[in-house]
């Protein structure tokens, strides 16, 4: 379900991209934004990941949350360059 939304996303944000690029730029910007975005959304692999094998009844291995914490503090940096770029 996660990933079904994730991908409708972009899929809605890449459509207006096509439409009106300039538009869409101007709201991400030109620097620090998009790689937050990308970032932000690369979190979700290990969490969906994380599920899948709980679920299974598995225990997840110890880089899985090693890699959802220097993902999400590498895109909280990203999104804090982003506001300060901003201001």
């Amino acid at each position: 379900m996660l990933a079904a939304l994730l991908v409708v996303g972009v899929a809605v944000v890449s459509v207006r991209g096509l439409i009106d690029p300039q538009q869409a730029s101007l709201r991400f910007g030109f620097q620090w934004t998009p790689p937050a975005v990308l970032l932000t959304a690369a979190a979700a692999l290990p969490i969906f990941d994380m599920t899948v094998l709980s679920f299974d009844g598995v225990t997840p291995p110890a880089f899985h949350k090693l890699a959802l914490a220097r993902l999400a503090m590498t895109a909280a940096l990203f999104w804090r360059l982003s506001h300060l770029s901003r201001s």
